[in-house]
């Protein structure tokens, strides 16, 4: 992933996230997994609510 995540800006947009900072966690624990265990399970619990608490997101 390098030393520094993409801009919130970065992550949100057409098809994007809804609030960036969602993307940027789920990339930040994503990154982490694979590090740790050398894979990624998506279906795990906290991925999922993180995508899940994106889709409720309303900025109003």
């Amino acid at each position: 992933m390098g030393d520094r995540i993409p801009e919130r800006a970065a992550y949100e947009g057409a098809g994007g996230w809804k609030d960036g900072r969602f993307g940027q966690a789920y990339d930040l624990i994503a990154e982490a997994m694979k590090e740790r265990h050398g894979i990624v399970n998506y279906r795990c619990a906290l991925l999922t609510a993180i995508e899940d608490e994106d889709q409720n997101y309303d900025p109003e």
